[in-house]
């Protein structure tokens, strides 16, 4: 669970570093007739590496979300004697972990 969250919480971290420096940062005077640069925000491909990570980082959050709540109702339920959960849930987990650990890591380069 932490793996996950902590996933999505340091995409969320550099994506606020890159959409902040994005709004900033201007070069290459393409627009004709204007003495300024272009921000880089501007250009449709660094607006796509940031909205592309910024959906990623929500998935990931809103995956951890559905994994806490398998995880009360299995913890309920094994209270009850119904170990049933436990299996999926460890499955589920173990993926996910996987998951957003690559997804988080290319993300957090892809950004640099």
């Amino acid at each position: 669970m932490d793996i996950i969250t902590g996933c999505g919480i340091k995409l969320m971290q550099c994506l606020t570093i890159a959409t902040r420096y994005a709004v900033c940062r201007r070069q290459f005077k393409t627009v004709p007739g204007q003495k300024s640069e272009r921000k880089l925000m501007d250009y449709q491909t660094h607006m796509q590496v940031i909205g592309s990570n910024l959906a990623t980082a929500y998935v990931l959050m809103l995956m951890r979300d559905l994994i806490n709540d398998m995880m009360q109702k299995s913890n309920e339920a094994s209270k009850g004697g119904n170990f049933d959960g436990v299996d999926p849930l460890h499955h589920y987990t173990s993926g996910i972990k996987a998951i957003a650990s690559e997804y988080a890591y290319f993300g957090i380069d892809e950004l640099r």
